[in-house]
C-alpha cells in the first residue's frame, strides 16, 4: 500500500522493483513485466515544477477514497466468511443425513435377506417406514368426507316410497318400464345379459338426482335390469340377511324335511318393507317366467307343426314315387323334382305346346310319358297304340281332366264312367245303325261349307293373304250337322239363327280356352283355387 501511495503521489521510489507479487485472494503468483527505465532529468522536456498545495489536496482525496474501498472490501470479506460458515453447516447436515440413510438401507437389506414367509410382519414394516393405514369408508362417512347417495349404496328404509306401494321407487320404475313393453319381457336372457356399463352409470347419476326420464326411454331392457341388479347388490342391508338364514334354516337335512314351513317362518320374520319388496319382485319374476314359457311353447308348437307338415309331405312323395314306379320303363323328357316336366311348357301357347309334343314324339318315340306335379300323362302318337287303348275295356275310364267339363255339359255319355257309361251307350247304340239316313244332310252341309271356303279363298287372293282361318266355318258346320241329325232342327237360310249359332260357337270357344288354361296351369287346376278367380 505504501508503494502504491508513493507511485501515485510521484514521490521518489526505489529503482529496484520486485519481479513478482503474491495474490492474496487466489494464492497465485503474478509476474510483473519490467518497465523501461526513465530518461534522466536533464533530457526531459516540458517539465514544470510541482505545486505543494496540489500535492496535499490530491493526497487527502486519494486517502479518503482508499479508506472507503478498504471498508467495502472488509464488509465483503465478512459476508463471504458468513456464507462459508453456513455452507459448512449445511454440508455437515447433508453428510449426517447421508450416513443415516446408508445405515437404514443396510438394516433394510439385512432384514430383507433374513426375512421368511413365517416371520414376515407387515405391520412392523409399516411402523418402521412410518406409513399410515388408509382410513376405512365408515370413518370417512362419519367425518362427512364421503356422503351417501340418494338411492344407491343406502339402506332400504331410506329409499322406500311414501305412497303405495311401499317399495323403493327405483325398483317400481324398473319393473314398470319392463312390464309395459311386451318386447322387453320376451327378450332372451333378460336378467342374465349384462347391459352397457357406461349407460348404467349415467342412469345411476340421473336416478340419484331423482330423474327417471332416461330410464323410461331406454330402448334396451338389459340396462334397466342392470339398474335393478345394481340397486339390490349395493344395499347396505340385504333383503334377507345371513343371520336370518342361519336362524331359520340351520340344517340342510331339516330344510329338506320342512322346506315350506321354514321358508314361511323366514319370510314372516322380515319387516313390512322387506316383505312388500320381495312380493313385488317375485310377482315380476313370475310374470317374466310365464311370458317366456308361453313364448317358448308357441315356438315349440310352431316348430312341431312345420316338422309334421314336412314329414307328411315327404311320406306322401315317397308313397307317390312307389306307386309310379311302373312308369319308369316308359321313355320321356327329363323331369325335375316335384314339378316334373312343367318347365318345358312354361309360357307356351297352343301352337308352341303342339310343336313341343311333336318334338318329344320325334325324340322319345310314339309312346312317351309326361309328368306334371306327379300327374303322369302317356302320349300316344301312333294309330295302332291309339286303337288298342280305345278298344280296351279296362281303359274305358275317362281321365280326371274330363271332370272339369262336367259343369258345362253335365254327366253324360262323354264323361260318365263304368256301369253308367255302358248303360247309356247301349241306349243310343241303335241310333248309329241309322247313319245312312243322315248322309243327305251331311252332303248338304258339306256343299255349303265348300261354298263358304271358296268365298274365303277368293277374298284371300284379292287381299294377298297367305293363310285362311277356317275354324269358325268348321265350328258352324259341325253345329249345323249336330242340330239337324241329333235334334231334328234345320238351321239353313235363317239369318237370326245363323247369328245365334255364331254366338254359341263364340261361347264354346271361350269355354274351351278356359279348359285349356286350367289343364296347363297348376294353380287353377285345383277346383278350390279356380273358384276364387274372376273366371
Amino acid at each position: 500500500l505504501a508503494s502504491e501511495m508513493d507511485s501515485y503521489l510521484g514521490l521518489a521510489q526505489s529503482k529496484v522493483k520486485p519481479r513478482s507479487v503474491v495474490d492474496a485472494f487466489s494464492n497465485r503468483t503474478a509476474t510483473i513485466k519490467k518497465r523501461p527505465a526513465r530518461p534522466p532529468a536533464a533530457y526531459t522536456t516540458n517539465s514544470r515544477p510541482i505545486s505543494t498545495s496540489s500535492i496535499v489536496i490530491d493526497t487527502a482525496a486519494q486517502l479518503r477514497y482508499l479508506q472507503e474501498q478498504h471498508q467495502l472490501l472488509l464488509e465483503k470479506y465478512k459476508s463471504l466468511q458468513d456464507s462459508y460458515t453456513a455452507l459448512q453447516e449445511e454440508h455437515g447436515k447433508v453428510k449426517a443425513e447421508n450416513e443415516r440413510l446408508q445405515c437404514a438401507n443396510d438394516e433394510l437389506q439385512e432384514t430383507y435377506n433374513n426375512v421368511t414367509g413365517k416371520n414376515f410382519n407387515a405391520g412392523r414394516l409399516l411402523v418402521y417406514l412410518k406409513l399410515k393405514r388408509r382410513t376405512d369408508k365408515e370413518t370417512l362417512e362419519k367425518r362427512n368426507i364421503i356422503k351417501n347417495e340418494a338411492c344407491f349404496n343406502t339402506y332400504l328404509q331410506d329409499v322406500v316410497m311414501v305412497e303405495h306401494p311401499r317399495i323403493p321407487k327405483v325398483m317400481h320404475e324398473c319393473i314398470t318400464t319392463l312390464e309395459t313393453n311386451e318386447k322387453f319381457m320376451r327378450s332372451p336372457g333378460l336378467y342374465r345379459v349384462s347391459g352397457d356399463h357406461n349407460t348404467i352409470q349415467n342412469l345411476r347419476y340421473d336416478i340419484n338426482a331423482n330423474n327417471y326420464k332416461r330410464l323410461r326411454k331406454q330402448k334396451s331392457p338389459h340396462e334397466v335390469c342392470g339398474i335393478l341388479k345394481l340397486f339390490l347388490r349395493e344395499l347396505k342391508d340385504p333383503l334377507i340377511s345371513l343371520e336370518a338364514c342361519s336362524k331359520y334354516l340351520p340344517d340342510v337335512v331339516d330344510m329338506k324335511i320342512n322346506t315350506q314351513a321354514k321358508v314361511k317362518q323366514l319370510l314372516h320374520s322380515l319387516d313390512e318393507v322387506r316383505q312388500n319388496t320381495l312380493k313385488v319382485l317375485i310377482k315380476h319374476l313370475r310374470r317374466r317366467w310365464f311370458v317366456c314359457f308361453d313364448f317358448i311353447d308357441f315356438l315349440l308348437l310352431k316348430m312341431l307343426f312345420w316338422l309334421v307338415v314336412f314329414l307328411f309331405i315327404g311320406v306322401l312323395l315317397l308313397a307317390i314315387d312307389s306307386k309310379l314306379e311302373k312308369y319308369t320303363r316308359l321313355p320321356g323328357p327329363k323331369r325335375y323334382p316335384l314339378i316334373g316336366n312343367v318347365v318345358s311348357f312354361l309360357g307356351a301357347g297352343p301352337v308352341e305346346i303342339f310343336d313341343q309334343l311333336i318334338a318329344f314324339g320325334a325324340s322319345y318315340g310314339k309312346v312317351y310319358k309326361l309328368d306334371f306335379f306327379y300327374d303322369y300323362t302317356i302320349v300316344f302318337s301312333s294309330p295302332e297304340a291309339a286303337e288298342d287303348v280305345l278298344l280296351s275295356y279296362r281303359l274305358s275310364r275317362k281321365s280326371e281332366d274330363y271332370d272339369k267339363v262336367a259343369e258345362w255339359i253335365g254327366d253324360g255319355l262323354l264323361i260318365s264312367r263304368g256301369y253308367k257309361h255302358m248303360l247309356r251307350r247301349k241306349a243310343i247304340a241303335h241310333c248309329f245303325n241309322n247313319m245312312p239316313y243322315f248322309v243327305p244332310a251331311f252332303n248338304r252341309h258339306a256343299d255349303a261349307l265348300c261354298d263358304k271356303l271358296a268365298l274365303l279363298v277368293d277374298r284371300s287372293i284379292s287381299r294377298y293373304d297367305r293363310s285362311i282361318d277356317i275354324f269358325p266355318e268348321l265350328k258352324l258346320h259341325t253345329l249345323g250337322v249336330l242340330c239337324e241329325t241329333a235334334m231334328g232342327l234345320e238351321m239353313d237360310g235363317d239369318e237370326s239363327v245363323m247369328q245365334r249359332q255364331a254366338r254359341y260357337t263364340q261361347i264354346v270357344e271361350e269355354l274351351s280356352s278356359i279348359l285349356y288354361w286350367r289343364m296347363f296351369n297348376v294353380f287353377v287346376n285345383i277346383n278350390a283355387l279356380f273358384r276364387m278367380t274372376w273366371t
